[in-house]
């Protein structure tokens, strides 16, 4: 398990993709749901996929302690991303 130090590199991220109300972000290998719930915090619908357990919990975690408008909007996928069906995405970050 490798967790990403904190960084504004997640907001830039959905900076750069133009994220917002509407766009559904898909997160493949979404760590500790970081960004999962700073594209919630901007009105984006939220799916997360995560291969390891411990994060998946995380994730999980991140998104039940964020609020709860933000939180409707989010949804954590514990399985290989390989698996996701993307097709509704807007945003796909890796």
């Amino acid at each position: 398990m490798v967790r990403t130090p904190p960084s504004p590199a997640q907001c830039r991220m959905l900076d750069l993709a133009e994220c917002r109300a509407g766009d559904v972000v898909y997160d493949l290998g979404c760590g500790d749901g970081r960004v999962l719930v700073a594209a919630a915090r901007r009105g984006a619908r939220a799916v997360g996929y995560e291969l390891c357990a411990e994060l998946c919990a995380a994730s999980r975690a991140a998104v039940q302690n964020t609020d709860a408008a933000a939180a409707q909007l989010c949804r954590v996928v514990c399985a290989d991303a390989a698996t996701a069906t993307t097709r509704e995405a807007s945003i796909i970050a890796l």
